[in-house]
């Protein structure tokens, strides 16, 4: 009962957006329309390949060079973002608009409705780069240099106990000791603190919302301007 009573809740104030490429594979589309299913959410489906092609058709045409990966994957990320905004203000014609949230509250309601363990299971990934033989070949963890896991421990550690690199890694030898070795950990501290420099300026102006989070989402540092 509590199960049906979600998920005619979620379908009346939660939309869900499948943000398709040519990169986007056939697994994770399937994944995502069982959730949507589960969870009992108003779904969409859409392919972003059109506006991707018109932006990179507009540089090529001025530079002649569609070559930069790390360019051509924000491309794909900053467009998915703008129509998440534009869809959410849209809300399905109902009064209001809607909170844009990348998948924290998904995969917290996921656990609370026990969706596929499939779904729990898979790599995380942007599916930014093309598929090799049909499957995907980016996955986020290795881009990032380290795993979400990791990165939500680093985050709570920044963030609530406000610990500089050193302090951190001072900390990380007694949590993660029974994984990784105290050069290791302050390798990865090292590592985060790089690409969260080089990544801070898109955080320093961000779009009036609701926060439910008490830490900072740091799970974007893998993609660089």
């Amino acid at each position: 009962i509590c199960v049906l009573v979600c998920q005619a809740l979620c379908g009346r104030i939660f939309t869900t957006c499948y943000m398709a490429s040519e990169n986007s594979s056939v697994g994770t589309r399937n994944r995502t329309k069982e959730l949507a299913a589960q969870i009992g959410s108003s779904h969409m489906n859409l392919n972003i390949d059109m506006a991707v092609k018109g932006m990179l058709g507009i540089f090529s045409m001025v530079t002649g060079n569609t070559r930069e990966n790390l360019a051509l994957q924000n491309v794909r990320a900053c467009i998915r973002m703008i129509l998440a905004y534009l869809f959410a203000q849209w809300a399905e014609g109902k009064p209001g608009g809607l909170r844009v949230d990348q998948g924290t509250e998904t995969r917290r309601v996921g656990n609370c409705l026990y969706v596929l363990c499939s779904i729990m299971a898979a790599p995380p990934t942007a599916e930014l780069e093309p598929l090799t033989d049909g499957q995907v070949s980016q996955t986020d963890e290795p881009d990032i240099g380290m795993t979400y896991s990791e990165l939500s421990v680093i985050g709570q550690i920044r963030k609530i106990s406000k610990c500089g690199p050193y302090s951190m890694s001072c900390k990380l030898i007694h949590t993660w000791r029974e994984v990784l070795s105290p050069p290791q950990g302050a390798a990865k501290v090292k590592h985060f603190f790089q690409m969260y420099s080089v990544n801070r300026h898109k955080m320093t102006t961000v779009t009036p919302s609701y926060h439910t989070e008490t830490i900072d989402n740091q799970v974007g540092i893998q993609q660089a301007s």
